[in-house]
């Protein structure tokens, strides 16, 4: 699902977030729903503002969300707002 982010300040560093229902339709929550932060990102900058995000064990990702992606909305900011 394509998602608007602004980027936020953590301790001095920029930081964006990961929508909690991706990261459930990629298998990435722990048992009570909350994200599993012992899943590990690499995250590199491909060239000026553009980045790849991805899990670095692959065999923690769901595959089977495909069909549920295709339609979503586009979500703009916190996710609280969606467009179509």
């Amino acid at each position: 699902m394509p998602q608007i982010n602004s980027l936020n300040n953590r301790n001095g560093s920029g930081m964006i977030t990961l929508a909690k229902d991706e990261l459930e339709l990629c298998g990435l929550v722990d048992e009570n729903g909350d994200p599993d932060t012992d899943v590990q990102f690499l995250i590199t900058m491909d060239e000026p503002g553009a980045w790849t995000v991805q899990v670095l064990d692959q065999d923690a990702v769901t595959t089977d969300f495909q069909a549920n992606v295709e339609d979503a909305p586009v979500r703009v900011g916190s996710g609280a707002k969606t467009r179509r």
